[in-house]
């Protein structure tokens, strides 16, 4: 009986393949380990990206909200009514450039999303070689390169 902590084998008769047994057992614990390792960090690398998606959302509508807020200010105040053409002009480009500077920092945050996906897809797909190794053992003997599983 080989029992690991994520893997348990019972063998009658092994005879002289005990240490080989054993030393396959231990890469499979090593193996599932991984693998659990990897689908832990795809969920938080999954968690991270819905909290900055949150996050840019969150952003976006408290600055809209604050350029609303000052505009209605600033009419209630009764300065725009004081205010030139040139000078309420100023205003607008100010506000207006601090929005595209907002917009900017979102749109570095949708780059970053997406980058983030990207990783999270790359990491939900099998290596190449293990994909061709798959492969190979799938073939029939006589196509294959002698890869034998007991």
């Amino acid at each position: 009986y080989f029992g690991w902590r994520n893997c348990k084998l019972l063998i009658r008769n092994i005879g002289w393949l005990i240490d080989t047994i054993a030393i396959l057992m231990d890469a499979l614990e090593i193996c599932i380990d991984r693998i659990a390792h990897e689908r832990m960090l795809i969920d938080k690398v999954a968690l991270l990206e819905n909290y900055s998606h949150a996050s840019k959302d969150a952003v976006a509508s408290l600055f809209s909200a604050m350029t609303e807020s000052i505009s209605n200010e600033l009419l209630m105040l009764g300065i725009v009514s004081s205010l030139n053409d040139d000078e309420e002009e100023r205003i607008k480009s100010l506000m207006d450039s601090y929005n595209e500077r907002v917009q900017g920092y979102l749109h570095e945050q949708d780059v970053y999303n997406q980058q983030l996906r990207e990783a999270v897809d790359a990491m939900r797909h099998a290596s190449p070689a293990l994909s061709e190794f798959l492969a190979k053992i799938s073939k029939p003997e006589e196509d294959s390169e002698s890869v034998e599983l007991f």
